[in-house]
């Protein structure tokens, strides 16, 4: 497995949330566009509780930063007879109103692992690891063997119905990567390994999730009206399963959610290798078999699979199968047609027969979650799914299909001639064409301007396919004013490309260079050991408001592979910048003051949120360190903080709303402050809505002790 390394990793957003003892590590995808929380029990999502409520970690956000949300919660099933009994399904979760629960019936895998490991195939990462597959790979251990609850209590708390366990391990390890054409994908590699003593026959693996596509800066989710105006559907040629927002919020969300099988493979001890279980058609011994029923219904078509044979059932032969998925019977629609109407449904994307697996023996069962945006260029409504609305959906599909095929491009489980690159005779999967390495980059927020310093890192990357120095230049992007007050936010469409520099003396590109941008010596920055060779400038951008910046690098493209140049990914990159004024070292002479002045309620900065805890108004000219206390205008007390430019990265609602795309608490400088400037969400220190009138403000320079004082006003 090679790929190239892009950039530093950013350290992973985790928690500990424990849920009776067995949810103790939860993950985001940080890598993707998808935001994906992962715990270390399998589960993919969050339910909406938990760490989506304590820290903030999107359950399925596409994309990042946008609000919209596209699952509840997911995790594995398998399914399959031992001594001619059952049939057994082991089931990671199910239709529950609060998610997972430990102990409960249906969430029968119970903890392996109390912590998630982390790796990266990224050189610059502190996470940087030789066996790492992706930019960000998960990894943890659950097992169904055990009955009951570890550490519930004694007795310990059995796992209603989950008396005849299959006696399985698995590991899940999860890969996303940054590339723009791979980040809408994440990668759910699970080895399921026998560790009974009996063989285990018709082994069927599948996905359930529970999916909902709904923007949660618009609806907040909850409730049975949250969840009911889903649409289904299923890509036959694809073997993918989806979902999309029908009457919920639409014209908010306009995505799709997929779950794809990409493919299995039999892992055989002694160093021979994986043996690849390929994809195969309805007529075929194994099947990939889709399902979907309505939560909680008793519709004879529809109704929840509640044993292990009715689970079975579901996952040995899919709905695709039935002689009215396409074609209605009588007066009644199709299959295909009805589940495209809105309800609150479930979903199992299952694969089977894949044989026998006798003790200690491995099979690795690979799905992907796919998100894409509606293609809708036809101007077709949101509520609708057609082909053409789907195209992304289905070319994001296929991405991640390339990404699992590896070497092997055909897909047909053999190294036909010119596929094994690096020539050891086994198909190495995951390789992705690579762009350069995302330059080492720098920004510092000024009064009015943007300046961005950046090395020349990306300009050694050598692709891991060429085995060349394929760099050719760098894009500098920044966002659309004011992109941050639309209902929905997307930076893929909001940024701008404002300048573009690429090597001289060649067919690609302006040809321009870099003798503009390159200093005149090296540039060092205190506490960065980075060197920065270039620095571009941009001016005329507004104080206060949030305007993000990105600079990716792109290579000169293959030809030869028919793909154009390459780029680094804008969300790996992207910087959130606040211009201001900078820390006072003059305050005496150019004192503090606060805008806007006055301050109207529902501010346009304050973007379509109307909570009270996101407003924003902004003390600036503050001294580098100093105390802020706000009066009414008879003296009492409002509200008070202290400003360090060193440490202040914004804080209160609405920079939790709208500024931590791509941010996490160990890469402060994502988000850049000038230093001069500090918000407050005018709420009193009670968190009580302040009226309208006349204030008065102090600032105590805590260097020197002097006070300054001003006023401001409200009105609502």
């Amino acid at each position: 497995m090679r790929i190239k390394n892009v950039i530093l990793l950013f350290s992973t957003l985790l928690t500990a949330v424990s849920v009776n003892g067995q949810i103790t590590d939860e993950r985001v995808t940080t890598q993707a566009n998808v935001g994906m929380t992962i715990n270390n029990i399998g589960l993919i999502g969050n339910a909406f509780r938990g760490s989506y409520t304590q820290k903030q970690y999107p359950s399925c956000q596409y994309p990042v930063g946008s609000g919209i949300e596209h699952l509840f919660q997911g995790g594995i099933w398998v399914g399959g007879f031992k001594n001619g009994l059952g049939p057994y399904v082991s089931s990671s979760a199910y239709d529950a109103a609060a998610g997972y629960s430990a102990g409960n019936a249906n969430f029968e895998f119970t903890v392996k692992s109390s912590t998630i490991t982390e790796r990266s195939s990224l050189t610059q990462s502190q996470l940087y690891r030789k066996e790492a597959i992706s930019h960000q790979d998960f990894i943890t251990e659950f097992t169904d063997k055990n009955t009951f609850i570890p550490g519930s209590g004694n007795p310990p708390r059995l796992i209603p119905g989950h008396t005849n366990p299959l006696g399985l391990d698995v590991k899940l390890e999860s890969y996303n990567w940054n590339f723009p054409f791979a980040n809408f994908f994440v990668i759910l590699n699970y080895s399921i390994t026998n560790s009974s003593s009996e063989p285990i026959d018709s082994l069927h693996v599948g996905q359930y999730y529970n999916a909902v596509v709904r923007n949660v800066n618009r609806t907040p989710p909850g409730g049975t009206a949250f969840f009911n105006k889903g649409g289904n559907g299923f890509l036959e040629d694809l073997n993918m399963g989806y979902v999309f927002d029908v009457a919920g919020d639409t014209g908010y969300t306009e995505s799709y959610v997929g779950v794809k099988f990409l493919g299995a493979e039999r892992l055989i001890p002694a160093g021979q290798g994986p043996v690849y279980i390929p994809g195969t058609t309805k007529n075929s011994k194994f099947k990939t078999s889709f399902q979907t029923w309505l939560f909680g219904s008793s519709n004879p078509n529809f109704f929840p699979p509640g044993t292990d044979p009715e689970k079975f059932k579901r996952m040995e032969l899919g709905m695709q199968f039935a002689d009215n998925w396409s074609v209605g019977q009588g007066s009644g629609e199709s299959i295909k047609d009805q589940i495209r109407g809105p309800g609150n449904r479930t979903n199992v994307l299952s694969v089977g027969s894949l044989g026998r697996l006798n003790p200690g023996e491995t099979i690795s069962v690979v799905f992907a979650v796919v998100c894409a945006k509606k293609d809708n260029s036809e101007n077709l409504s949101n509520s609708k799914d057609t082909e053409i609305q789907r195209r992304n959906l289905a070319a994001n599909g296929f991405w991640a299909q390339t990404a699992y095929n590896g070497e092997d491009a055909n897909g047909n489980g053999l190294l036909d001639e010119g596929e094994d690159l690096d020539e050891d005779g086994l198909i190495s999967r995951y390789i992705l064409p690579s762009p350069p390495d995302v330059p080492n980059t720098k920004v510092i927020a000024r009064n009015q301007a943007i300046d961005v310093y950046w090395a020349r890192n990306s300009e050694n990357s050598v692709d891991p396919i060429s085995k060349e120095k394929d760099f050719e230049g760098y894009k500098l992007y920044k966002s659309s004013f004011a992109f941050d007050i639309q209902p929905t936010i997307n930076l893929q469409n909001d940024f701008e490309l404002i300048a573009e520099w690429d090597t001289e003396g060649n067919q690609v590109g302006f040809n321009n260079g870099f003798k503009k941008i390159k200093l005149a010596e090296d540039t060092l920055f205190e506490g960065d050991t980075n060197r920065y060779d270039y620095k571009f400038t941009i001016p005329n951008v507004q104080n206060g408001w949030q305007h993000v910046v990105s600079l990716t690098a792109y290579d000169k493209g293959s030809p030869k592979n028919n793909l154009g140049p390459l780029e680094t990914s804008q969300s790996t990159n992207q910087f959130l910048v606040f211009p201001g004024t900078a820390g006072n070292k003059n305050a005496q002479n150019d004192g503090p003051f606060v805008y806007p002045d006055p301050y109207y309620g529902g501010a346009a900065w304050q973007g379509a949120s109307t909570r009270p805890e996101d407003g924003k108004l902004y003390f600036a000219n503050l001294p580098a360190k100093c105390e802020v206390r706000i009066f009414s205008v008879a003296g009492d007390l409002i509200a008070h903080f202290n400003h360090d430019e060193s440490t202040y990265r914004g804080d209160g609602g609405w920079y939790k709303a709208y500024s931590t795309f791509s941010l996490d608490a160990a890469n402060p400088d994502k988000r850049v402050m000038s230093g001069g400037e500090h918000a407050w969400n005018l709420l009193s220190q009670d968190s009580q809505i302040i009226s309208r009138g006349l204030y008065l403000f102090s600032v105590k320079d805590l260097n020197n002790n002097q006070f300054f004082t001003g006023k401001f006003t409200i009105i609502k």
